[in-house]
Formats: structure tokens, C-alpha cells, sequence
């Protein structure tokens, strides 16, 4: 099983994680602050992952689409992460003529309650990765909480290769060459980096809310 879900997270393999995370770092944030943002995104996700895996396997006797799982508590999931990143986005968007922000924005930006809410909702948007699905439904076929705790933080740390190894680079030496560089390149690029992140965020944020609403009116959701 641990193959199946390591090639799941290789196929989930997904950089804008890491692309939030260095673009805090551009903006200031602690060591503390991006250890907060790697943890609570992964404890979040695996939270999501053992729930949504241990729904299935008490909903079905055998393996079902899980499009097809009438499962409120993952409606309330989307339509919060949804409403989350929708308000990321419109805050991102609104702000995006100011090229120089202050360094008291910044410094809100990228504090530590700022890092835990989003790397909370960067866990909860696990709900738009397939994989993750996928995930969840074998992670649920083992008894009890830790195997399948295991399985999902094992999906996480694959498809989240990036975010973790600029976390792991940042928390060893923040003043090294290595992230140096990737500050200074990210500083060069936030304009436009800024713009793809944003459009990310309302991207997610439009496929969770489509997909609540059409459970709301079907009781099916979107094959995300």
C-alpha cells in the first residue's frame, strides 16, 4: 500500500505550496512562522485525509466513487475552504498596486497567526487534489487512526516535495546562499508571482464552492 500511495503523491506533485511559503519568506517571516505554516498544513490535511477515509469506509462495504459519497462533513470542509481562499484572493487582489507594501503589512503578512491560517487553508485545499482522494479511500481500508495517519502524511510529504525542502532549507541556515537566492529571485518575480498565486487561490476557491453547490443541489460532488 505504501507504493500506491508514494506514486499518488508523486502524481499529486504540487509546487504552489512551496511558492507560498517563499513568497512569506520574501516578506520577513520567522523560522517559527514557516515551521507553523509547514505543520498546520500537514497536520490539517492528514486531519482531513484520516476523516474523509474513515467516512468512506463506513458509508460502503466495497470501493465507491467518491464523488458519489453523500458526506456532509465534507461539504462543510469545501464550503469553508472556499469561503477561506476566497477571501485570500479578493484581500491579494485589492492590494496588488501596492508594489512596496509597509513593514507593518508585511510583518502581518507573514507573522505567525498569518502562517498558521494559511497553511490551515492550504490543507483544507488538499480537497481539490484527486490524489488526495484517492488517498484517503486506501488510507481508510487500514484499521484504527495511526496506519492511516502514516499513509496520508506520507502523500503529503511527497506531493509537497518542495514546500518541504524550502522549508527544511530555510529552518537549517535562513541566511544561506540557497536561500538567499531564492528570496532575492523571488523579490525580482513578486509581481508577477503575485498574480499567479492570487489566481490559484480564486481558481481553488471556485472549484470547492461549484462543487458545494452542486452537492447542495444534487447531493453529488464535482469530480475535483
Amino acid at each position: 500500500m505504501f507504493a500506491a500511495i508514494a506514486g499518488l503523491g508523486v502524481a499529486g506533485l504540487d509546487p504552489v505550496g512551496a511558492l507560498i511559503l517563499t513568497t512569506a519568506i520574501a516578506s520577513g517571516a520567522r523560522r517559527s512562522a514557516v515551521l507553523a505554516f509547514f505543520a498546520s498544513s500537514l497536520g490539517v490535511t492528514v486531519l482531513v485525509g484520516v476523516a474523509l477515509g474513515e467516512s468512506v469506509q463506513r458509508l460502503v462495504d466495497v470501493v465507491v466513487s467518491l464523488i458519489q459519497v453523500p458526506d456532509p462533513a465534507r461539504f462543510w470542509l469545501q464550503l469553508t475552504a472556499a469561503v477561506a481562499l476566497t477571501v485570500w484572493a479578493v484581500r491579494r487582489y485589492r492590494n496588488r498596486n501596492q508594489s512596496s507594501p509597509s513593514q507593518s503589512r508585511r510583518a502581518r503578512g507573514s507573522s505567525m497567526p498569518a502562517m498558521l491560517a494559511a497553511g490551515t487553508a492550504w490543507g483544507i485545499a488538499a480537497l481539490t487534489d484527486p490524489t488526495f482522494y484517492a488517498t484517503a479511500a486506501l488510507a481508510g481500508q487500514s484499521r484504527g487512526i495511526v496506519v492511516p495517519a502514516v499513509l496520508v502524511m506520507v502523500w503529503f510529504l511527497i506531493s509537497q516535495l518542495p514546500l518541504l525542502a524550502v522549508t527544511v532549507t530555510y529552518l537549517i541556515n535562513s541566511e544561506g546562499p540557497a536561500v538567499t537566492r531564492l528570496v532575492a529571485l523571488t523579490k525580482r518575480l513578486s509581481m508577477a508571482l503575485s498574480h499567479v498565486l492570487t489566481a490559484l487561490l480564486a481558481f481553488a476557491a471556485l472549484l470547492l464552492a461549484a462543487s458545494s453547490a452542486t452537492y447542495l443541489g444534487t447531493g453529488l460532488f464535482l469530480p475535483l
